[in-house]
């Protein structure tokens, strides 16, 4: 995928990952549409880039949505990727007093619903493009749920299967449209989680430290900055370099864990 020249939406932009991405973008002389429903932050954080537009969208709006979509077929029909990074993430446990099926309500539709209504409308724009592709940001979550964000842990599970079954569906179709999942490594704000601090705390002949099974647990639960050594101070490491010290693909590395894991 080219990273210059491009035209691309991104949805969450306004702060964390999204921004950060829309940032880099920016720097690389391409067309930024940010969108996000954080409007007053949108306008503010766009003002700063180059060659980036702000676009007002609540993704648990349908009809919110079908603007965003009808915008971008009128105006920015040069369009060819499409990063679906917005997410809500509700911190509640189930079978409890604080569960609430309108927390649910509301993540399953800004983290998986509204992916999948904006890449099945985008695919036609996309489609008639030479460097056109779809990203979607999941999480080690996929594979490991965090009972304190259960239904947020479901739909990146959800998103991660939509993301290879779309791949699969678009080669079928003969389609030239690149599907990406991104998984992205911890951020600063969960670099001292608990998983985290046990292991950077464990003894060295402590099971955890076996380089390949600390590998594999930190690919899945998303920890990938995290070196073998159990060092929380290193560097951020590129996605799945973790476990055997080199870079792998962007399933984070599980193909190298596929084998039986010994000490």
């Amino acid at each position: 995928m080219k990273t210059s020249g491009n035209t691309i939406l991104i949805t969450g932009a306004a702060s964390g990952i999204g921004l950060e991405i829309a940032k880099l973008f920016s720097q690389k002389n391409n067309k930024v549409i940010m969108a996000d429903r954080s409007i007053d932050q949108l306008k503010t954080e766009a003002a700063k880039l180059k060659n980036a537009v702000a676009i007002a969208v609540d993704l648990t709006d349908e009809n919110d949505v079908n603007k965003l979509i009808q915008t971008i077929k009128l105006n920015h029909s040069e369009l060819n990727i499409v990063l679906l990074n917005a997410g809500a993430a509700n911190d509640y446990s189930l079978y409890s007093t604080e569960y609430d099926l309108e927390y649910a309500k509301s993540e399953i539709n800004t983290n998986y619903i509204a992916n999948v209504r904006l890449t099945h409308a985008l695919e036609p724009v996309l489609s008639t493009k030479e460097e056109a592709a779809f990203v979607v940001t999941t999480s080690g979550l996929a594979f490991v749920p965090n009972l304190n964000y259960p239904t947020y842990s479901f739909t990146k599970a959800a998103l991660h299967s939509f993301a290879l079954a779309s791949r699969r569906a678009l080669k079928r179709k003969g389609s030239s449209i690149k599907f990406f999942d991104l998984m992205p490594p911890l951020t600063n704000r969960l670099r001292r989680s608990p998983l985290t601090q046990i292991l950077s705390k464990s003894k060295a002949t402590h099971p955890l430290r076996s380089p390949r099974l600390l590998g594999a647990l930190l690919c899945l639960t998303g920890q990938h900055n995290v070196r073998t050594d159990g060092s929380t101070n290193a560097p951020s490491l590129n996605l799945g370099e973790v476990g055997r010290g080199k870079r792998t693909d962007a399933h984070c590395g599980l193909r190298d864990f596929s084998a039986p894991l010994r000490g």
